[in-house]
């Protein structure tokens, strides 16, 4: 049997046929055409005449008036204005056949005397038509006096109303019937030659009903076709035209039915989708059911009927394709290629009739061209399933067992990959875990190693994941070796594998390493490690340069379950410094350190939404005006049971433990509430407050930043945000674009602790910031001449950015004395005022003298 590919290739020629017919001769008539509505649907042509000029309306540049469904009469005055040649008369045609009423009145422009009035439509018998032919065709006559009678049109229809109208010289109109001939000949001879095809297929084949339902299909869509085109009321019920409403819902029913039925066949959904199966039963037995009622039911609840049936049917059905083809259901792809095409020609010609598509041959035979490709490809792909299906039946048993072995090697590389990093290729954490158990249960390991790449996991944002995964293999390679190099690293193994690996993968840039029984690291392994990325490495024409944190954690403190052997590891990596390489032994003092922030983290979240949280406020003194301008919020935890916990240690659990969010929401919330009290003393007091780089990188942080202002009735300007320079993005575009939109709003950026980072200007600048909190170890007492000068060098930046200069940590008088001289804006520190509960704070605000700290006037 010839291959799909060819009867598509067939296939595709025929609708191609069809599409290259032009739908419509160009016509070289113009004419201006203006509509009226008449919602009452009672005036005459006398009424209509008389009514005010503005009331009409011009028609659309296509000449089709698309009112939709209407039960409005509307009235459209069309008056030829160039016509071709000196014929004696030229072809005025609505192409539209599914209108019921259709009235024209020829008008003496001159005397407005009625010449000739025509009665037809499609609720009339075709006898009443002037010309035959599928649509509405009128001869008009040119008058004695040689102009052109008006055209006055009236139509009133009760279904979906669209009213294109055409103008024709004789000529051309005979063009146009004559391509239209052919188009219509082509098709209806291609698809009752389908219908016959599958109806004697079926004869032969009786146990394949599927050959019988296409070819109900087949038949359906020639009905419903050639309903549309007003070719079955010209040619099969001229003198019953309620008749021919019925043969239009009924071929909707029909081919609705027999399509849901062929469905279920076709694609075998009663063993590939069983519940597929059973809503195509019951859309194909409701289809049917409301085919034998059309009799009975009247036309406007059946067109209804017929439009919500065809949704509920033809949209599972457009996705049914796609979904069994993606399950590999066989033939799949032909059914879903040409009922797609059958769809997409069906939406071509609807928007071609609203005038949403410019009409020609491609748009107005679209429908056609998409069920004869339909037809051809399914009728076809039938007759292959059919071969196929049965050279399968032979091929079955002798595949059998290749089929069982393969499905052995399939599920082997599943449970391999399953246990395999898939960018690194080292066995995964579940391996790890499998080995550390088994460990647990015989002679504990000599110790577990943590491998920790921090630089590379924050580049990922930047470098993209065909780089960063060049930097992993990279690195990976150098750590490698590097172990190679050290005795007592024990290999990880896969089931049924000899191949062995001295790591495991526990995420993209974290790795584990184990220690043979009695061994541990030297001093000499240290250094390794300690001076393993003192190149940086080399990507493409990128240097990236790297730090390497090691944690370990030996055989003493092996206790308790697996998991946590792994998480003292881990918090050993922690706590090295992010701009260093080196090495962490988890020790007695580690495993307190680890239990209190254990503890920490399990009684943070109960602390946020508990109330166990607090915040103090620190003023920050202008050195102009000697006034308060603003308060930052420091934030207090005294635990129950671990008394006081630095806000630096807070933040740095939230971090970890992904609660860095709620913690600065709350903060939030509660500094702007409190900011509220304190502006009843100092109006314009500003309120800072300490935010992470991870709150940056959250997708909403800026909206729910300016949403929390509005619900306080705050503006923009009273808030500023600190962020500490040696905090690194791990995402700096998304950061950048909260940074942006709250510098849009007017809060304010400050970078605390300037000069204990490594900020370039360039990255300065980047920031868009409004205030530098200058560090304080950079703040002299002024008896050092080099300090002062590094501080006024430091004060002059931050003012070439145009920014306020903050010092901070300011302790007595002789320090507060030297930021004045140096041109520092503002001062903050415990000689100004230690922090204080919002209550204290109010009281020292309302007694608060500006002069108290005897800097006098400025000169």
């Amino acid at each position: 049997m010839p291959s799909t590919s060819r009867y598509g290739l067939w296939a595709l020629i025929c609708a191609l046929l069809i599409l290259s017919v032009p739908g419509g001769a160009a016509a070289a008539v113009s004419a201006r055409i203006l509509w009226l509505e008449d919602s009452s649907g009672n005036q005459s042509l006398a009424q209509i005449q008389s009514a005010a000029p503005e009331l009409w309306q011009s028609a659309p540049a296509s000449n089709t008036l698309n009112p939709g469904y209407n039960t409005s009469a509307f009235w459209l005055r069309v008056q030829a204005e160039n016509i071709a040649g000196t014929p004696d008369h030229y072809v005025l045609e609505i192409a539209f056949p599914a209108l019921d009423y259709v009235d024209v009145f020829l008008v003496d422009p001159l005397s407005g005397r009625r010449i000739r009035h025509w009665k037809t439509g499609d609720r009339l018998p075709y006898s009443t038509r002037p010309v035959d032919f599928e649509t509405f065709a009128f001869n008009v006559d040119r008058l004695t006096h040689g102009r052109w009678p008006e055209a006055w049109i009236r139509i009133q229809s009760t279904g979906g109303v669209q009213i294109p109208v055409r103008l024709y010289t004789p000529n051309d109109f005979v063009r146009h019937v004559t391509k239209s001939t052919m188009t219509n000949s082509f098709y209806y001879g291609t698809m009752l030659l389908m219908v016959l095809l599958n109806a004697l297929m079926f004869w032969q084949i009786r146990s394949e009903k599927a050959f019988f339902y296409y070819a109900l299909t087949c038949l359906g869509m020639v009905t419903l076709v050639g309903s549309l085109r007003g070719s079955v009321f010209r040619y099969l019920v001229p003198e019953w035209p309620e008749v021919a409403h019925e043969l239009l819902l009924g071929s909707i029913f029909t081919v609705l039915g027999a399509l849901s039925a062929f469905t279920i066949c076709f694609l075998r959904l009663t063993r590939h989708a069983p519940r597929l199966s059973g809503f195509f039963r019951m859309t194909a037995g409701t289809a049917f059911f409301f085919l034998l009622s059309t009799p009975f039911t009247p036309y406007q609840t059946q067109n209804l009927i017929a439009v919500l049936l065809a949704v509920l049917i033809l949209v599972p059905m457009a996705l049914t394709g796609p979904w069994c083809w993606f399950r590999g259901v066989p033939r799949a792809r032909l059914y879903t290629l040409a009922t797609g095409i059958l769809v997409v020609g069906g939406l071509i010609t609807s928007l071609a009739n609203l005038a949403l598509l410019p009409a020609n041959g491609w748009t107005q035979n679209a429908l056609q061209a998409g069920s004869v490709f339909d037809a051809l490809m399914l009728t076809v792909a039938l007759a292959i399933r059919m071969g196929d299906e049965h050279r399968d039946r032979e091929r079955q048993a002798a595949h059998a067992l290749a089929s069982q072995a393969a499905r052995e090697a399939a599920e082997r590389e599943l449970q391999r990959s399953a246990l395999m990093d898939p960018v690194t290729g080292l066995p995964n954490r579940q391996v790890l875990m499998r080995r550390l158990e088994h460990e647990s249960n015989r002679s504990l390991p000599g110790g577990l190693l943590v491998f920790s790449l921090p630089k590379l996991t924050e580049a990922s944002g930047t470098l993209g994941t065909a780089l960063t995964e060049q930097a992993i293999q990279q690195a990976l390679q150098i750590l490698c070796d590097a172990l190679a190099r050290i005795p007592g690293i024990q290999t990880l193994h896969l089931p049924n594998e000899n191949k062995g690996w001295p790591l495991a993968s526990l995420d993209s840039a974290r790795f584990a390493a184990l220690l043979q029984p009695g061994r541990s690291l030297t001093r000499a392994h240290h250094k390794i490690f300690e001076h393993l990325f003192d190149t940086p490495l080399e990507i493409g024409s990128q240097r990236l340069p790297q730090v390497l944190h090691v944690g370990a954690v030996y055989t003493e403190f092996l206790k308790g379950d697996p998991d946590q052997w792994l998480a003292r590891a881990t918090w050993a990596c922690e706590q090295l410094s992010p701009a260093y390489s080196g090495v962490r032994v988890y020790d007695d003092k580690g495993q307190a350190l680890h239990e209190r922030r254990s503890r920490i983290v399990g009684a943070l979240e109960d602390a946020i939404h508990g109330h166990q949280l607090a915040l103090w406020y620190q003023p920050q003194l202008n050195l102009q005006s000697q006034r308060i301008e603003g308060v930052e919020a420091l934030l207090r935890w005294i635990h129950p049971e671990i008394g006081f916990i630095p806000p630096d240690e807070i933040v740095q659990v939230a971090i970890q433990s992904g609660q860095i969010r709620a913690l600065t929401r709350w903060v939030l919330n509660k500094g702007l509430s409190d900011l509220k009290t304190l502006r009843q003393h100092r109006p314009d007091l500003r309120l800072s407050i300490n935010v992470s780089a991870r709150n940056l990188e959250e997708r909403d942080f800026a909206g729910h930043v300016l949403e929390t202002l509005r619900h306080h009735h705050l503006d923009a300007s009273a808030l500023c945000l600190e962020l500490t320079e040696t905090e690194i993005f791990i995402d700096p575009e998304l950061a950048q674009n909260n940074l942006d939109t709250l510098h849009k709003a007017g809060v304010s950026l400050s970078l605390d602790d300037f000069g204990t980072g490594y900020s370039n200007l360039a990255q300065l600048n980047a920031l868009k910031l409004s205030e530098l909190k200058v560090d304080r170890s950079l703040i002299p007492d002024g008896r050092l001449p080099k300090q002062v000068e590094i501080l006024s060098q430091t004060v002059m930046m931050g003012k070439a950015m145009d920014c306020r200069v903050v010092g901070e940590g300011v302790e007595d008088a002789a320090q507060l004395a030297c930021l004045r001289r140096t041109g520092c804006d503002t001062a903050q520190g415990y000689y100004v005022k230690r922090p204080a509960t919002v209550e204290e704070l109010s009281q020292w605000l309302e007694d608060f003298d500006p002069w108290a700290f005897g800097l006098g006037r400025l000169p």
